[in-house]
């Protein structure tokens, strides 16, 4: 009786050692950093405190400003709840081109640099054909992305961060895009009406 009284206090002595062990393992949404040590998570103010070198436009939801990413122009954006806590970047290239394959170029590069960064994507440059009329003639891929033809792809789905790099169009402008995702985060249901 003595042992099993023995083991049982050991017992109830190591559980919350190891629930203390597991709960102190790395956050998944601590792990994922964006520029400056920016995490999914904070708030407005400690974003705005590390990122003031720059003047952000701020909204009720998101803030903005412009940066340069991978060498290019472009808009970086924070979205926050309504905690006030940071869910997702988008990031937007801003170049202009007279040629549209050049943006096909540019997504190429940015591809690039984010498989250097974060290895293999799960979805690798999926082209994404709603009208198949260029589909032979990659020198009019750049206007079949202008023209909503066509929309190009890459995803990782890493633990602690989904990554979307996209490039499309519509009625002959192109978006060439990033967005960064809490995976862990979940839209509040509006009950409002109900």
């Amino acid at each position: 009786m003595k042992k099993l009284f023995v083991m049982l206090l050991i017992l109830l002595l190591f559980v919350p050692l190891i629930a203390a062990a597991e709960s102190s393992a790395a956050d998944p949404k601590e792990t994922f950093v964006f520029r400056d040590n920016i995490k999914f998570g904070m708030s407005r103010e400690e974003v705005l405190s590390i990122e003031s070198a720059y003047e952000f436009v701020e909204y009720s939801d998101y803030i903005a400003t412009y940066f340069q990413s991978a060498g290019e122009d472009a808009v970086l954006v924070y979205f926050f709840n309504a905690s006030d806590d940071l869910y997702s970047v988008f990031v937007v290239y801003t170049a202009s081109h007279t040629e549209n394959n050049m943006y096909v170029n540019d997504f190429e590069n940015i591809d690039t640099a984010l498989k250097t960064k974060y290895g293999t994507p799960d979805i690798d440059q999926y082209y994404n054909w709603i009208n198949s009329s260029y589909i032979d003639k990659t020198e009019y891929y750049g206007l079949a992305i202008s023209m909503g033809y066509l929309t190009i792809i890459s995803q990782w789905d890493l633990e602690s961060v989904s990554i979307r790099h996209v490039i499309n169009g519509d009625n002959y402008e192109i978006t060439h895009s990033i967005t960064y995702d809490d995976p862990y985060y979940e839209e509040p249901t509006d009950v409002s009406g109900i």
